[in-house]
């Protein structure tokens, strides 16, 4: 590749930086080795950042303070990543001025048994997706509206939590040991909380 084609690939800021290292190796070495080895040994560290794979999260300037914070613990100090459940607590909080956390909780006290059957986290996203029509999935968790359809179906939400333990409970069924799969869970609060 020659030099022409190589500096056409670079912004006018990259340009400058190069003139701008250049002298510096200048002023730093009288001995063309020298530069030579020091220039070799910035492109490879160049190449490296160049091709670094730097995970980050872009939150909206409204997010809330404790959210960023919790954001930014999460992905700097656990070494685990973030959960599709954390990035939709995010865009609820930032977006809506509302704590997903706190619905959550909220809902746990209407209906504590529920986390004898499905995780309330868990079962917020998806049963919330099938209030909305749409396929569980994490396309349809990310989507712009998702966090301000699930607000405004929350009180449905609510309902068909509660008619779902009264119906297992009345099935004699008290936990999710019993039952042959969990999926059956986010369902049938979709259709409790749909049925009239």
């Amino acid at each position: 590749m020659d030099a022409t084609h190589d500096s056409a690939q670079y912004s006018d800021l990259d340009i400058s930086e190069q003139q701008s290292f250049r002298e510096w190796t200048n002023e730093a070495s009288h001995r063309q080795r020298e530069r030579d080895e020091i220039s070799d040994q910035v492109s490879l560290l160049r190449q490296k950042f160049a091709s670094f794979n730097l995970p980050f999260m872009s939150l909206p300037v409204v997010t809330k303070k404790q959210t960023a914070l919790d954001v930014f613990i999460k992905m700097n100090t656990s070494a685990t990543a973030l959960s599709i459940y954390d990035i939709v607590v995010a865009q609820v909080e930032a977006g809506m001025g509302t704590s997903l956390h706190d619905l959550v909780a909220a809902s746990r006290k209407v209906s504590p048994e529920i986390s004898a059957y499905y995780s309330p986290e868990d079962l917020t996203l998806y049963a919330s997706a099938l209030l909305q029509a749409r396929a569980p999935t994490n396309a349809t968790y990310m989507a712009k509206d998702f966090g301000s359809r699930l607000l405004a179906n929350w009180e449905i939400f609510l309902t068909g939590v509660s008619r779902t333990v009264d119906f297992l409970e009345q099935e004699r069924i008290f936990d999710a040991a019993r039952l042959p799969t969990d999926v059956v869970i986010p369902v049938l609060v979709a259709l409790w909380g749909s049925h009239r």
